[in-house]
């Protein structure tokens, strides 16, 4: 994994890095694009997600930065000549407060707030509940795909803070037509939903270990596991795939 969403890289940065991944015969890189500190994929749907998403602070202390789709498709047949896939991570429901700085009317508060210029994990999720939300991440998606040829996505999935989904009406309203019990069973909601979208584009989902804890999964996913290796016979008893990040050693 590289995180460029915390901390931006530049291209020429990133391309050295598969060099070296190439050299050691590493095959499979996971490409961390967003966080709450910065949104770093040009979405040309929804500019203001680089525009604003992109970058923090004011003036001289402003810093940041993005790829354009260009530089993204450059970078992804450099890496296939390498023998590397790229694998993209959209991040959501939470760990999205740069999108939600870019358009507020992502989560269910729907206030301005301002990207972050120091890492912290935001209480603001993606609003399930609202429909125009659900299509901005579809949209989203279709854009990320048609960069990324590849056949996973990582969708993130990790640290989400239920509390604005437990007293957002529009959300509440989704679980008492799933006949969900707890605001977290969105999150699987929310999972199925995309896992079913991406699959129509020939995709597989893979994200956080958290996305088989928040409710029922009906469909293959992958788990990327690192928190508790536990949870790796856990989501093997389930039947899904699995991939050990234990974050004591990496």
């Amino acid at each position: 994994m590289l995180d460029v969403a915390r901390y931006f890289l530049s291209l020429d940065y990133v391309k050295r890095y598969i060099d070296i991944m190439s050299t050691y015969k590493m095959n499979v890189l996971h490409f961390h694009l967003v966080d709450d500190s910065g949104w770093r994929l040009e979405i040309k749907k929804y500019p203001k997600l680089t525009e604003i998403g992109a970058f923090n602070g004011e003036g001289e202390k402003k810093s940041g930065g993005f790829y354009t789709q260009e530089e993204l498709r450059e970078l992804v047949k450099y890496a296939a000549e390498r023998n590397v896939t790229i694998v993209p991570e959209i991040e959501f429901p939470a760990h999205i407060l740069s999108a939600v700085s870019a358009y507020p009317w992502l989560s269910c508060r729907g206030e301005q707030l301002s990207v972050p210029d120091q890492h912290y994990i935001s209480k603001d999720l993606l609003c399930v509940g609202k429909d125009s939300a659900i299509t901005f991440l579809k949209d989203v998606l279709t854009e990320t795909f048609d960069i990324f040829p590849g056949k996973y996505l990582h969708i993130g999935g990790d640290e989400a803070v239920y509390t604005y989904w437990e007293q957002c009406k529009r959300c509440q309203e989704v679980m008492r037509r799933e006949g969900l019990k707890k605001a977290s069973e969105l999150q699987a909601y929310l999972t199925n939903l995309v896992a079913g979208f991406a699959a129509k584009h020939g995709r597989k989902i893979v994200g956080w270990d958290e996305i088989l804890q928040r409710g029922k999964i009906d469909c293959q996913v992958a788990s990327m596991i690192w928190r508790n290796m536990k949870f790796a016979q856990e989501a093997l008893d389930m039947g899904q795939e699995v991939v050990l990040a234990p974050a004591d050693y990496a």
